[in-house]
């Protein structure tokens, strides 16, 4: 909790996907966390939710939608309407194609997030929620442009996406 430029912000970071885990066996603790953050935000709802995700992880068996399941049973449908993907790793190497070679960036992005969108949509049943993504990167080897800033090809719109 602080102030930032005058406006008081809250984060509330909860563990990793490595820690909450889809798996059966950690549901019932997914659900105690995930249960204990709705009785913080009861008080003050969130403005905006980053759902935090590896872009190199992201594949059709998708393991954690039943983690988005959960979300969706304690947070409620609302909670979507605020939620902005974040796909980190975004300057990672990319999978091969089938011809074993790196697929390219732009197809692969827009591939990712139209999974995520359909794993939300189907946990929301609402076609028409198109959450905003945003591309980051934390690692110091990733491409920079002239004046040192992280840059990736594109975001959802087309447009150069840079996150630092």
């Amino acid at each position: 909790m602080g102030t930032v430029h005058g406006i008081k912000v809250t984060f509330i970071d909860t563990p990793a996907p490595g820690f909450l885990s889809s798996s059966t066996s950690t549901m019932r603790r997914n659900r105690k966390i995930m249960l204990s953050v709705k009785k913080f935000i009861r008080r003050s709802p969130p403005d905006v939710v980053l759902y935090i995700e590896w872009l190199d992880l992201i594949n059709v068996g998708y393991r954690d939608f039943p983690l988005l399941k959960l979300m969706n049973e304690v947070f409620g449908n609302a909670i979507w309407f605020s939620t902005i993907l974040v796909m980190t790793h975004s300057s990672s190497t990319l999978p091969e194609g089938l011809n074993r070679y790196p697929v390219n960036y732009e197809p692969y992005v827009k591939h990712c997030t139209a999974l995520m969108q359909q794993y939300i949509h189907q946990t929301v049943f609402d076609l028409t929620l198109e959450n905003p993504l945003f591309l980051v990167e934390n690692d110091p080897r990733c491409k920079r442009n002239f004046t040192g800033k992280v840059y990736f090809q594109m975001d959802r719109s087309g447009n150069p996406s840079s996150c630092y």
